[in-house]
């Protein structure tokens, strides 16, 4: 006999599959400015850098924290969701992780205000993956509270 799919399985398992790879890239993405961090403000290469990009230390140090806490969250947001799409038992802690991943574009999207510009379209962008994910996961929970 069939076991019956979850009704937001494929989608949150595309989602999670998305965000692992944006994952990925994130956290690995962020080694291009530790190595920049690590040398500290009077470095001259350093300087060049913040001159190149009409930043500051704090900027480059916050915007590089950012990207690895990002990357470190859509890593773990989607090796849940490739996990748990089929279990609709389960569906909770993949709209928890979906909260985290719209919790944290926010973040971004407050820093990116703070130091920098407000772009719609970046932010659209952001919110593509986790409202991919989202969905699934809703879909799920949705299908767990019809069955109580």
């Amino acid at each position: 006999m069939l076991k019956k799919q979850a009704p937001g399985e494929t989608i949150l398992k595309v989602g999670g599959m998305l965000l692992l790879f944006l994952g990925v890239l994130l956290a690995f993405g962020s080694g291009n400015t530790i190595s920049l961090v690590m040398k500290g403000s009077s470095d001259s290469t350093v300087i060049e850098y913040l001159k190149q990009n009409s930043m500051t230390y704090s900027q480059m140090v916050a915007s590089n924290v950012m990207v690895l806490v990002a990357g470190i969250i859509y890593l773990a947001a989607g090796v849940v969701g490739v996990k748990q799409a089929g279990n609709v038992e389960n569906a909770g802690i993949c709209v928890g992780m979906g909260g985290l991943l719209i919790i944290e574009v926010i973040a971004e999207v407050l820093v990116t205000i703070k130091f920098g510009e407000f772009d719609l379209a970046s932010v659209i962008r952001m919110l593509m993956f986790p409202a991919i994910y989202m969905v699934g996961a809703l879909l799920n929970w949705q299908a767990k509270k019809s069955k109580l």
